[in-house]
């Protein structure tokens, strides 16, 4: 006999499935709509059987792809790589009552997660997807890293219903059309307020559902495995999001970027440290978006196990979870993934320690908005000047880098700090108001912080105009840049180093908008070597991120690239400067730079 609060939450979940399939279909209406009016346009045009019968193959075709779902990425695990996981892995599916895992793919994220997702030419047909975040893998024991699968598995069991799937499609959906809220067809940007709307709304009827199903999750885990086990698991999650991790560019490019990125989840923790981390924990979730969050704290999901923090025994690790079920493939593997890793984020690390290293070196000689400049690109976190507390007077980048500076003690003093710099340089607008944005303080109210997000979108549209008018005026219209040679050195190492870019240079304009609104945009243009005909990938947004550093948040910075096959533009040779070309490294660098960078 089913209990009365069963049937409850069963009924709710299947309403709020109803609702997001509801949900799902009116997105795939309105995106179908412009598509479905030209097409019985031309339907009434031509007025003949063939046209219309053209129009609906056209819209049921259109439609059918709209439901395949994109299976996650990672790299596969085939059943003969880890018989063992496998053998364990669909026992645990069959205790759990759930269907057994199809696919699982390692992540470099410190997380787990199963998918279900359509197929792309059978809608009806699911397929289910375990991802495992290989720093779990390589540092969770066998018996809680089960338990933190059998937390994923859950989700996909007949206790929960299809209600997560079209929750997760209909949250998906409107995400995607509020993103399209800037396009050129009225009809998206009709479609994007009745969005600003309804997604808050069904946010605060499916927010509340989707905790409810972590803490009915946890409870099944609980009774497949044990309450200590998945308790143990969760702690050292909650203890490693409030540790120390491998800082990205700090120092060369590590060998086990993955095993060694978290090592607090595999440390023993006394009760006092977990209970600090239980406390951190809390307050990082307290400062959350209520209508954004998913999961509860850790320190109720364990209260709703019946296990109390202090009393909690968390031990070292003596084996992996990932060595006891690959085996002796598992050295492999995991060679395998750090050299992913590595290839993946070897030249942004490349850049950020360029650039550190540049900051270490002038931190120590540097004064005022420098100084700032340098210690938050190190981390060191420094106290802002105590003597000024109205931004009178200050320059615009000191008014910038002190109301950075002051964001994690005083998100108030921060904010008038970063309003001056606004009003005195307009280019400092989508910076600024990114940090506020970003920042999640108890100081800021949802008015607020709705009102800034507003202000980003207009100050990154703004930052777009700049940076397509400075594409208009041309190469040969712009002027060399004026920055100290210090900022320069890490750029020049980045292309020395770097074999695929073959030509480098960069020029300034001096943009006006029609509003009035004046911008600085820096404009930096690479050559790229194409090699067995595939050019190479990531380089423009890895050096969109290091020019960014380079110019400082006054300026706009903008990447063009050329392709070897394609001829190098003459008016960079006479209007722009040369940082690196086919003769040489260094050419046309501003003076004392060559002294500087050897």
């Amino acid at each position: 006999m089913t209990a009365p609060g069963e049937t409850g939450s069963a009924l709710r979940r299947w309403s709020l499935g109803l609702l997001s399939l509801a949900g799902s279909v009116s997105y795939q209406v309105i995106v179908l709509a412009p598509l479905a009016m030209v097409m019985c346009l031309n339907a009434l045009w031509f007025n003949l059987p063939w046209a219309w019968w053209l129009t609906g193959l056209t819209l049921l075709g259109a439609w059918w792809l709209m439901q395949g779902g994109e299976a996650p990425a990672g790299t596969l695990v085939g059943r003969d790589q880890a018989p063992a996981f496998w053998d364990r892995l669909d026992a645990l599916a069959d205790r759990m009552r759930a269907p057994r895992v199809a696919r699982v793919v390692l992540t470099h994220e410190p997380g787990a997660a199963a998918i279900a997702h359509q197929d792309a030419w059978l809608p009806w047909r699911h397929h289910h997807t375990l991802a495992l975040g290989v720093p779990l893998l390589a540092s969770l024991p066998a018996d809680e890293m089960e338990a933190v699968i059998a937390h994923e598995l859950a989700h996909l069991s007949r206790h929960f219903g299809p209600a997560g799937h079209w929750l997760y499609r209909s949250r998906l959906g409107w995400t995607q059309l509020l993103q399209g809220a800037d396009d050129d067809i009225v009809w998206y940007r009709l479609a994007a307020g009745f969005a600003r709307r309804f997604v808050p709304l069904f946010e605060r009827h499916s927010a509340s559902e989707a905790v409810r199903c972590e803490y009915e999750a946890d409870a099944l885990s609980a009774r497949v495995t044990s309450p200590e086990q998945l308790a143990r698991g969760l702690a050292r999650l909650a203890a490693a999001r409030a540790g120390e991790r491998t800082c990205f560019g700090d120092g060369p490019l590590p060998l086990d970027p993955l095993g060694d990125s978290m090592p607090q989840l595999s440390r023993a923790m006394a009760p006092a440290v977990l209970m600090q981390a239980l406390r951190e924990d809390d307050a990082w979730h307290a400062l959350q978006d209520p209508l954004e969050a998913t999961h509860p704290p850790v320190s109720e999901r364990l209260r709703a196990l019946g296990v109390q923090g202090g009393m909690l025994v968390v031990p070292g690790v003596g084996q992996a979870a990932g060595p006891a079920w690959w085996g002796d493939a598992w050295g492999d593997c995991l060679g395998a993934e750090n050299a992913l890793w590595r290839a993946r984020h070897a030249r942004a690390w490349r850049h950020e320690a360029a650039w550190r290293d540049a900051c270490a070196r002038q931190v120590d000689g540097a004064a005022g908005e420098q100084a700032l400049e340098c210690a938050l690109a190190l981390d060191r976190c420094p106290m802002p000047p105590q003597d000024a507390d109205a931004p009178t007077g200050q320059p615009p980048l000191a008014a910038f880098w002190t109301g950075v500076a002051w964001l994690p003690h005083d998100p108030l003093r921060a904010q008038r700090w970063l309003e001056s710099s606004i009003r005195d340089c307009v280019a400092l607008a989508a910076p600024a108001r990114r940090r506020l944005v970003e920042l999640q303080s108890p100081a800021f109210d949802d008015a607020t912080r709705q009102r800034q997000q507003g202000l980003l979108s207009v100050a990154l549209q703004r930052r777009d105009a700049a940076r397509e008018r400075s594409e208009s005026l041309g190469l040969a219209a712009g002027r060399p840049v004026c920055a100290e040679p210090w900022r320069l050195v890490p750029l020049a190492q980045a292309l020395a180093a770097d074999e695929p870019v073959l030509q480098a240079a960069w020029v300034e304009h001096d943009v006006t908008l029609p509003s009035g609104r004046r911008y600085a945009v820096v404009t930096l243009c690479l050559q790229i070597a194409i090699d067995g005909g595939a050019p190479e990938r990531g380089v423009g947004e890895a050096y969109a991120a290091l020019l960014a550093r380079v110019i400082t948040p006054a300026r706009v910075g903008h990447v063009r690239t050329w392709w070897s096959t394609e001829s190098w533009p003459e008016a960079l040779a006479a209007e722009g400067v040369a940082l690196k070309s086919a003769s040489t490294v260094d050419c046309g660098l501003h003076p004392g730079l060559r002294n500087s960078a050897g």
